[in-house]
């Protein structure tokens, strides 16, 4: 071993040596840590994300069915329930209705021709029986008078009869003409009281015959009304659920982030779009656990501020102030850039609501650093 090998091997255990007490001693300038144990700290140092306040929506369609129509844009803004994506299925459901509807309207011109045919067929039986009403009690009285004028007539011819019998110088051929007469009034009296019991019944059966017939018209539009086919009501609201299902809907307001989809593509159980109201913007803000009680004593005595920073940013600062604790300690979610920085804390979420919802609408998922101070001295 020569001697310059002896010399690195007697330097290499003083290098690492100063190269750990150079790391330990620099970490604490480099990596976010807790400062609880200082009782007179004044801010809070910590790590968050740019988040619209009701977080991102990520939309999905219904596996299989394939994607007919794409009616936004990425970055557009939509009212709650607008339409966003049309499925073939929507289609189909479309056509569906359509049809239903053009069959509902059939059925109701034909409804409407039959009910207008039934209603003059059903007046006219009214009319029928009104007529056949008002003319029986006529006719029975016209009856009655002949009848009443024969009676007299017979009468008459009965007393004449019995006259020309009570003479003996009457002829006996004038007494048999006389006999004649009387025969013949007595005939026709007889009759003329026949046809009006005869008159009387056949007025009777006409007008039992107009009732019957109205009321086999009015059974004939029933059945006629009946036989045609009608789209049932479940059928259309069927056709509606369909088409809505067939349709992909904003369920708030919000502006479009992303969007993952392709006209003619099948939809899978992957979002399609990501939507989100970035109108309020938060920062989900990652606290050692240790620095909680420190926060909630601020809290205790008023607001507390919250100045957010970022490379991406540049210069300028967003503003805030904490709206909510959080309650559960779990393992961070957000990771330090810095590689010497401790990569497994135990935090609790605290969320920073920001003054101005821009930028910040503007880098959703942004990594940030937030510092937290009180309005009220500790």
């Amino acid at each position: 071993m020569n001697e310059s090998s002896r010399r690195w091997l007697w330097s290499f255990p003083v290098v690492l040596v100063l190269g750990v007490i150079g790391y330990f001693t620099l970490l604490p300038s480099i990596a976010p840590r807790s400062n609880a144990q200082s009782p007179t700290l004044t801010r809070i140092v910590a790590l968050g994300r740019l988040e619209p306040a009701g977080g991102v929506l990520r939309l999905a369609g219904t596996p299989g069915d394939r994607i007919d129509q794409i009616l936004v844009k990425e970055g557009v803004e939509v009212e709650e329930n607008a339409d966003l994506i049309r499925f073939s299925s929507y289609r189909v459901a479309e056509a569906e209705k359509k049809l239903l509807v053009a069959q509902r309207m059939t059925a109701k011109e034909h409804r409407t021709k039959i009910s207008g045919y039934g209603k003059a067929e059903l007046d006219q039986a009214d009319e029928r029986i009104r007529q056949l009403t008002a003319i029986e009690p006529l006719e029975r009285k016209a009856a009655t008078v002949r009848i009443e004028i024969l009676r007299k007539q017979r009468d008459i011819a009965a007393e004449e009869l019995k006259r020309f019998q009570g003479v003996a110088a009457v002829p006996a051929q004038q007494v048999a003409q006389q006999q004649s007469l009387y025969d013949k009034a007595v005939g026709e009296y007889d009759v003329a009281v026949i046809a009006r019991e005869k008159g009387e019944l056949e007025a009777i059966q006409t007008r039992a015959l107009a009732i019957l017939n109205r009321v086999s018209a009015e059974k004939n539009i029933d059945r006629l009304l009946a036989e045609i086919p009608e789209p049932l009501e479940e059928s259309l609201q069927l056709a509606d659920l369909k088409m809505e299902n067939g349709t992909l809907r904003a369920p708030s307001k919000g502006r479009i982030l992303q969007l993952n989809a392709r006209k003619g593509e099948v939809a899978a159980q992957s979002p399609l779009i990501q939507l989100a109201d970035t109108s309020r913007m938060v920062v989900d803000t990652e606290v050692y656990e240790t620095d909680i009680p420190l926060l909630r004593g601020w809290l205790a005595k008023g607001e507390v501020k919250a100045s957010v920073t970022s490379k991406v940013l540049g210069d300028q600062k967003l503003t805030g102030k904490v709206m909510r604790v959080g309650s559960l300690i779990g393992r961070n979610q957000i990771l330090d850039i810095n590689p010497v920085a401790d990569a497994d804390r135990r935090v609790v979420e605290v969320r920073v609501l920001l003054d101005s919802p821009d930028p910040a609408s503007q880098f959703i998922n942004l990594q940030v650093t937030v510092e937290l101070t009180p309005t009220t001295a500790p």
